[in-house]
């Protein structure tokens, strides 16, 4: 309990350093005394970003934050996010403690607008905000509730694109209900080790608005210390989404391919039309993978480790394959592959070779991936 409440002190983000000592009470030879040092820290803070994505190409992003607001502990952020196919502006707000109670409560102003042009021959473009609610049960489970209000648009759709993404220009309104609950047991949310984690996400948009749907995610994974440096990762999501009374748009869809399945180019392993291969996505998805992570007998201080990996998954079909001519297999797709995770002085930098062993004809695959991105 005291290396749990020490980390959960250190999780604040208000101390550099957390120290916790106990030792026999002077008046109650049963009882312990518990003593907790701190040094603060500063909890302002002015960041910068640049990095490379295989995703989303060079990369440059700018925040402020200030963690500790007034010194009542509130959390004000502001992030600016220029990418070659991605453009995002959003504020967030949260109060730790709303109504003086052990409930975060805040809000979410966004927009975002990105570039699906080599996938699919589209552009979106995303204006919205959110409410927020979230509450610990105890302190391995939490809950997070949310609604969200939002205008989506599809635009800069080429005359020679797939018909359903054709069919689907235009902007539409989305007013949604979101809860997401989280059992966490990992003893790190950064680097597990050991333990082992389960979250459960649900969506339903049609309270207004001109979608509606309901949207299930469940993912999880488990962490196994083989020795004291050598960690087995299992991992794992599934998802389905479904409309009330309307087909669900294709950008609702789940997308198979990229960080989901490596080995697969972003939506790589997705159902997409015959004529132009613009990736649809799927009504239901299915991943897991496998991954040891291993340290390469070079000095620590050098941050670099290794790891190797299989990932399978599987991808339902879009509505509409009735109307249009669409690729689309239920069928197992595999990969395996090695990779490097190098903490350098500009930041993370990862690799990742992955070879894919089943495929279908029309997938799309990639070999290599490639992530980098700095703060400072």
């Amino acid at each position: 309990k005291l290396r749990r409440s020490q980390q959960r002190i250190r999780n604040l983000g208000f101390f550099e350093d957390v120290q916790v000592t106990n030792a026999p009470s002077e008046t109650a030879p049963d009882r312990t005394v518990v003593q907790v040092d701190v040094q603060e820290r500063s909890t302002g803070e002015l960041s910068f970003g640049v990095g490379w994505s295989s995703g989303m190409g060079a990369l440059f992003d700018i925040s402020l934050r200030e963690r500790n607001l007034l010194g009542r502990g509130q959390d004000l952020r502001s992030k600016l996010t220029l990418a070659q196919r991605r453009q995002e502006i959003d504020l967030s707000f949260t109060e730790p403690y709303f109504l003086d109670r052990p409930l975060a409560a805040g809000f979410d102003l966004f927009h975002t607008r990105t570039d699906l042009q080599d996938e699919s021959s589209y552009d979106t473009r995303e204006t919205g905000a959110a409410l927020r609610l979230g509450f610990n049960y105890t302190d391995r489970l939490t809950q997070g509730l949310k609604y969200t209000v939002s205008r989506t648009s599809i635009e800069n759709v080429p005359p020679g694109a797939a018909q359903a993404i054709i069919d689907s220009l235009g902007t539409t309104t989305v007013s949604m209900v979101s809860q997401t609950l989280t059992y966490d047991r990992r003893d790190s949310t950064i680097d597990p080790r050991e333990g082992y984690f389960a979250r459960l996400s649900n969506d339903v948009a049609g309270l207004g608005g001109s979608e509606r749907f309901l949207r299930t995610t469940i993912d999880g994974g488990q962490y196994f210390p083989v020795t004291d440096n050598i960690t087995l990762a299992l991992q794992g999501t599934a998802g389905i989404v479904a409309g009330l009374g309307k087909d669900v748009r294709f950008n609702r869809n789940y997308y198979l391919g990229g960080d989901t399945l490596r080995g697969f180019e972003y939506g790589g392993a997705s159902p997409r039309d015959v004529a132009t291969g613009d990736v649809l996505g799927g009504k239901w998805m299915a991943a897991a993978s496998a991954e040891l992570r291993f340290p390469l007998g070079l000095p620590q201080e050098l941050g670099l480790t290794g790891k190797a990996f299989t990932d399978v998954g599987m991808i339902g079909s879009p509505d509409g394959t009735n109307r249009y001519n669409i690729h689309t297999s239920t069928a197992p797709r595999a990969s395996v592959g090695v990779g490097l995770v190098w903490v350098s002085p500009m930041g993370p930098v990862s690799i990742d070779l992955a070879q894919a062993l089943l495929k279908e004809d029309w997938d799309r695959t990639e070999f290599f991936r490639f992530n980098f991105g700095t703060r400072f």
